[in-house]
């Protein structure tokens, strides 16, 4: 079926309240906001996409909410802890027949690789493609792009992992599920991709990732994109022997 023709959603997930760093969603990465970074960078997915940004119903969580009134951007409301009843409601509410899963901790996540996910799922008929079976890419620049009616269908006999975590249960019985890892360009070679993270976890990663969104430019995704990180990775270790 053509691309144009299903529904695909992306779902940015955030919340305020964080054991290693309350409130990130709100820092300032050289000027703009984390969770602003990600919405921008979800934005440059090229096919035809509806974006939510799945939050929670605690208070807390209003300026999540604010942030994605600011950038034209639909948000959802749901259980604090339990992000996968979150995302079935929202799958439930637009129909997704596939969606990408965001987390908002990503201020660098490359726009192509989902183009390139989305593509290969709907092509192959996929419940599941990841670049993490086995990993190829560094944190903060994984892919997961998920068909909704596999997703729909394991929402039952769910532990408390299961809940946060909610792709885990695809990785624990492949045998059920139709997965197959991302297919990337050969010139995208993260051949250390364990040496380094692009998430926003804790205070520590603010440097690495200011050191490479100032570099950056205007480079936003793509080979080159890849090619420019690494580049990038090299000269901070370099500075930081």
């Amino acid at each position: 079926m053509s691309i144009n023709k299903l529904k695909i959603g992306c779902i940015i997930y955030s919340r305020m309240q964080s054991s290693r760093f309350p409130s990130k969603a709100c820092y300032k990465l050289f000027g703009i906001p984390l969770l602003e970074r990600v919405i921008n960078q979800t934005k440059l997915i090229s096919h035809n996409k509806k974006i939510i940004i799945a939050t929670s119903k605690n208070l807390s969580d209003d300026k999540i909410c604010d942030i994605a009134e600011k950038n034209n951007i639909s948000f959802f409301r749901g259980s604090h802890e339990n992000v996968f009843e979150r995302t079935v409601n929202i799958l439930k509410e637009y129909n997704f027949d596939y969606f990408a899963r965001i987390c908002g901790d990503r201020p660098l996540l490359d726009p192509f690789l989902y183009d390139l996910g989305i593509k290969q799922a709907i092509k192959d008929k996929l419940d599941l493609c990841t670049s993490l079976r086995p990993r190829i890419l560094p944190a903060g620049l994984t892919v997961e792009v998920i068909s909704g009616k596999s997703f729909l269908s394991i929402n039952k006999d769910l532990n408390g992992f299961h809940k946060e975590h909610i792709t885990s249960k695809y990785y624990e019985n492949p045998k059920s599920f139709k997965i197959n890892n991302l297919e990337i360009p050969k010139t995208i070679n993260w051949s250390e991709f364990y040496n380094y993270s692009y998430t926003f976890d804790e205070q520590k990663d603010i440097d690495f990732l200011e050191y490479n969104i100032k570099n950056l430019k205007n480079i936003k995704y793509g080979i080159k994109y890849h090619l420019e990180l690494q580049k990038i990775a090299k000269e901070w270790n370099n500075l930081n022997l």
